[in-house]
């Protein structure tokens, strides 16, 4: 179910996010959900070709000319300039799409952990809380 998921997510965040009519909903909902949960992309962490890096293989990352953003805002962290989390100005369309490739590192401005782990985190963090109740519960019965 997690790959379902995980591949579903894929799709709607590179073939509908920021891409016009219609889709304004998928953009609300992908930019509130990476900045609420503190993540970017879809699985995976810094390293990950589905984490933040996917953003390179979206629909709104190659219609940009030239390409001024690595990724969208709500993936960097506050209070720190948009420029260190991935804003490539002053570059040409090719030394952006050729020095982005320089990110795949530990970024400290910016949410490297995709936002499917981190949703699965909490649901197991919630589960244990949970348990701990019942287990709690059924010592004092």
């Amino acid at each position: 179910m997690e790959e379902k998921l995980s591949t579903r997510m894929a799709k709607t965040l590179t073939e509908s996010y920021s891409m016009g009519s219609g889709n304004e909903r998928v953009t609300l909902e992908w930019d509130m959900m990476q900045h609420e949960l503190e993540c970017c992309g879809v699985k995976g962490n810094v390293t990950g070709g589905r984490s933040w890096f996917i953003w390179q293989s979206s629909n709104w990352f190659k219609k940009q000319n030239p390409v001024i953003m690595y990724v969208p805002e709500s993936c960097c962290k506050k209070n720190d300039f948009l420029f260190n989390c991935g804003i490539s100005k002053n570059m040409t369309d090719e030394e952006a799409k050729r020095n982005y490739t320089s990110f795949t590192q530990e970024h400290s401005a910016l949410f490297t952990t995709g936002c499917l782990d981190k949703i699965v985190d909490r649901i197991h963090q919630r589960f244990q809380y949970i348990a701990g109740g019942l287990i709690t519960i059924l010592t004092l019965i």
